[in-house]
């Protein structure tokens, strides 16, 4: 107990009204008679009369008793009294004073412990009581009170201002204020929710149209105007987000879906929506805005559905088992490779089988050979003729076809220094720790592979045809088994090619995309990042060529290149040509269109400097801001102004025109 305060008033005793008490018993008993005129006289025995009347006054005393739950603060502070309510749902109160009885009637039963409340404030309050029933609880004053009322959800304010008091009414606590707001704001955002889902269903739904090309799927959705949308790429989910509540049509889509699309889904959340795609594997997915539209197109997997030419092309790319001598026409047969020394003890056997001799003998066998029937050849009756084909092999082995892989004749005349690029990847003979960091992802983006070196490493990075060569100065091995996981149906092949001073990897791809590079210097070395998207992401800053012609005899063309690497020589495997690379550092600089001259060209290039030679003399001389072309004797050049000199000019007329 507090000093200063009197002692507790003792609190009045309970005592039971009969009237009160006779009244309740007499509607209990009142709802039971009612209960049992419903029911037809004589219809039905007594105990079944007996156990409706139970049940039902069972029902209506529970549906009665079921009062609200809270709890009531009583403080005194800043010259006033505040009596506070805290229920657990809202109820409806009502104050009212009498003389010096204070009573808040609720509209419903409340269950609400008022024994503290008796000492809380006693210099305004002398006892305080809960009516039997919970419809209200009574106050007894000790003072002339001004009463002040509010209501804040599921509170009641009850301020007992003295009649002293003058001034404006106090007011709501400060966090009770901010809680209010909260749940206004709440309760109009799950209003505003409603009102879109509604509105949505309302709204026709909008079209995704689906078309199935040869090596995607196409869906197109028709958004209206003015509604803009964004697109997510996870692991295994693609998100579309739209600014709007909209509802889609995916029926079309669904049916389009190939075996690589687990599900797909759409959803309302508030002003916006948002359609899911459940994506099974590595599935390469590109997103575009056309217009009005916006199109995401899904790759099939790699073998998901091959034609009958692609299966014809792996079967015949198999290798298959010699076949059977009596079955096997002759030019069939495998041809090994065989010494030169071979070649004049052959010409008996020709002679031997003169109808084999008349084929040549490195002629390809035809695809469609293993599924037609093959007419009679010198093979099949060969037991009949006595002609063994041991001697049919031994002159095949005689002529040997030039392998697959051979070099083309200019590649054969590049000079010694040249390396030649392997058309397979080269086993792996290190350990995978050994190997540079390299890793792939994708995005909606498209596909991103980031090179990292613990050194500043110059790159190079071009393009020819359709296979783009990446040129680094570091003789550390990277490991292309990421490139390989993640390109998906963008990249078809990827190998390794090891240089002199560094290493170079060709990738070829499946179909036409837009390479891009970006070099970013770090502290503990670089990375590089190479994009394929449909789009060029990094643009490339501009080289020029310089032509040198004050002495001819030491013309040269000059590319002005700042912080140069490593001249790299190499020989192209598809076209057969050598080439000539240098490396730089970033910032990413190239070529951007080629540039021909008469004894070679600057090939165009994303980064560094790619030279195709015309001839085997060129050279290239790398200073710390240049790179200098030349040969000996200087080479063969134009002057820049000579288009100039050729400018056209009047031409007389062939005929003569009489007016």
């Amino acid at each position: 107990m507090r000093e200063g305060v009197p002692p507790a008033i003792r609190p009045l005793k309970r005592k039971t009204n009969p009237a009160m008490a006779r009244t309740a018993a007499a509607g209990f008993w009142s709802l039971g008679r009612a209960g049992a005129r419903t029911l037809p006289r004589g219809g039905a025995p007594s105990s079944l009369k007996a156990c409706l009347i139970l049940i039902a006054l069972m029902f209506s005393g529970a549906s009665q008793a079921e009062p609200v739950k809270g709890e009531a603060s009583f403080s005194a502070g800043s010259g006033y009294a505040r009596l506070v309510f805290k229920l657990a749902e809202f109820v409806d109160a009502e104050v009212i004073a009498a003389g010096s009885i204070v009573v808040v009637r609720f509209k419903r039963p409340v269950d609400i412990p008022v024994d503290q409340l008796t000492d809380a404030v006693p210099d305004y309050v002398g006892s305080v009581r809960r009516d039997p029933d919970g419809s209200a609880i009574r106050l007894s004053l000790t003072r002339r009170v001004t009463i002040n009322t509010m209501t804040a959800g599921e509170r009641v304010f009850v301020d007992l201002l003295p009649d002293t008091w003058s001034g404006q009414l106090p007011g709501l606590p400060p966090e009770v204020i901010r809680e209010l707001s909260e749940r206004a704001r709440a309760a109009e955002h799950a209003l505003r929710q409603q009102r879109a889902t509604l509105e949505a269903q309302k709204r026709a739904p909008v079209r995704v149209r689906a078309s199935v090309q040869p090596t995607f799927v196409r869906f197109v959705f028709e958004t209206p105007e003015g509604v803009g949308v964004s697109s997510v790429l996870n692991d295994q989910k693609l998100t579309l987000l739209f600014n709007a509540a909209l509802s889609f049509d995916l029926a079309d889509a669904k049916v389009a879906a190939p075996s690589n699309i687990a599900s797909i889904n759409q959803k309302i959340e508030g002003e916006s929506s948002a359609v899911e795609v459940a994506l099974i594997g590595d599935v390469d997915v590109r997103s575009f805005r056309d217009e009005k539209n916006y199109i995401i197109d899904v790759a099939f997997q790699q073998g998901e559905k091959p034609s009958a030419f692609q299966q014809g092309e792996k079967h015949s790319a198999l290798p298959s088992p010699a076949p059977d001598a009596s079955h096997a026409p002759a030019s069939a047969a495998p041809a090994p490779a065989a010494p030169a020394s071979g070649a004049p003890a052959a010409t008996e056997p020709a002679a031997t089988a003169p109808g084999v001799s008349e084929k040549p003998a490195d002629a390809p066998p035809a695809p469609q050979q293993s599924g037609e029937i093959a007419p009679p050849s010198p093979a099949s009756f060969a037991p009949q003729a006595k002609i063994e084909i041991v001697e049919v092999q031994t002159l095949e082995m005689s002529t040997p076809a030039p392998p697959l892989n051979e070099m083309p004749p200019a590649a054969a005349q590049a000079p010694p220094g040249l390396t030649a690029a392997a058309s397979e990847p080269p086993p792996q003979a290190k350990a995978a720790d050994s190997a540079a960091p390299v890793s792939a992802r994708r995005d909606s983006d498209g596909l991103h592979l980031m090179f990292s070196f613990a050194t500043a490493t110059p790159a190079a990075f071009f393009r020819r045809a359709d296979t783009v060569w990446l040129v680094f100065d570091s003789p550390k091995p990277l490991d292309i088994e990421p490139i390989r996981s993640q390109g998906g149906s963008i990249i078809s092949e990827v190998s390794q090619l090891p240089l002199e001073n560094g290493q170079a990897i060709r990738i070829r791809l499946s179909r036409p995309q837009m390479p891009s590079l970006a070099g970013e210097d770090q502290a503990a070395g670089v990375v590089w990042t190479v994009t394929f998207s449909d789009t060029m992401l990094t643009p490339t800053q501009p080289l020029a060529a310089i032509r040198n012609i004050t002495d001819p005899a030491l013309a040269n063309v000059t590319v002005p290149l700042s912080r140069p690497g490593l001249l790299h020589r190499l020989v192209d495997p598809d076209a057969g040509d050598a080439l000539m690379v240098v490396t730089a550092l970033p910032p990413v600089r190239g070529f951007i269109k080629r540039q021909d001259f008469v004894e070679l060209s600057l090939l165009e290039s994303i980064h560094g400097v790619a030279v195709r030679p015309g001839s085997d003399d060129i050279t290239a001389n790398i200073a710390p801001d240049k790179i200098i072309l030349g040969k000996p004797g200087g080479l063969t050049l134009s002057s820049a102004d000579i288009g100039a000199e050729r400018a056209p000019t009047a031409v007389r007329p062939i005929f003569d025109v009489v007016d």
